[in-house]
């Protein structure tokens, strides 16, 4: 039956906005109706074959297991594992923090007249990588279906928020950025959003993310709705001080790039 159906193709429903589990791709059902209609399927399905047998909702939830996948959830799950450079004044796990006490700085001489490509990664999903079950059960979808599925273990990452100290405070924080995701096709790291421009101004700054975003075509999987990914790098492409430099020459003391915290969601 899901087989037979071209629109389940890994990612389906109308989800709303404050549920934690998502469809890969819409469909004009709720998960809700989605479990009732394969729960009824798989009954009537296996009636013909042996009225005496009772086909468990365990059974279809398994089904959707999968067809489903959940939205990131930044204080259970996210961690930083990882940067390219860091001036070491605060353990790098202080980005996900909500505070302006602390913050992420690359190290000096790594934005060369405050452009560069310095970078942040975090995972967004708990333990990272999935089970051995979860992996095999990527490789039976791959196999039967010859497309690539997103991975059990990714989450569905809909925007960004960012934190920085605004001028004239901070001429090193982040103004231009995008983010990167891993393709296990490429075997490499590449840019799935569009470049994003951080004001200098307090507080948080949202950046939603959308399917028009993507920039390649590698293999990651996207929506209208934002990324399913597992991991994410947060690329720092300028600082504040940037424009002004094009215009003023080089300043040696502008030569790196930070900010407060990030928050995804």
């Amino acid at each position: 039956k899901i087989q037979a159906h071209k629109t389940l193709n890994f990612v389906v429903m109308n989800e709303e906005e404050d549920s934690e589990l998502l469809l890969v791709r819409p469909l004009p059902w709720s998960y809700e109706e989605l479990f009732d209609m394969l729960l009824s399927t798989t009954k009537t399905t296996a009636a013909v074959a042996n009225p005496l047998v009772s086909v468990p909702p365990e059974l279809v939830k398994r089904i959707l297991s999968f067809l489903t996948i959940q939205r990131v959830q930044h204080q259970r799950d996210v961690t930083v594992v990882g940067c390219s450079s860091h001036d070491g004044a605060y353990p790098l796990s202080c980005t996900l923090a909500d505070s302006n006490n602390s913050w992420w700085l690359s190290a000096q001489s790594t934005m060369p007249g405050g452009r560069g490509e310095e970078w942040i990664e975090f995972q967004l999903v708990r333990g990272g990588g999935g089970s051995e079950g979860e992996k095999k059960k990527r490789k039976t979808i791959e196999k039967t279906t010859n497309q690539t599925p997103p991975s059990c273990s990714m989450v569905r990452l809909s925007a960004i928020s960012i934190s920085i100290p605004p001028m004239p405070q901070g001429p090193l924080s982040v103004r231009e950025f995008c983010l990167h995701a891993h393709s296990s096709k490429l075997n490499k790291w590449h840019a799935v959003t569009r470049v994003f421009e951080v004001a200098s101004t307090p507080g948080w700054q949202r950046f939603a993310l959308h399917e028009s975003d993507d920039t390649t075509n590698n293999n990651t999987n996207t929506n209208n709705r934002g990324l399913d990914v597992d991991k994410i790098r947060l690329v720092c492409l300028s600082n504040q001080m940037a424009r002004r430099t094009d215009h003023f020459g080089r300043v040696e003391m502008f030569d790196s790039v930070g900010f407060f915290s990030v928050r995804f969601e």
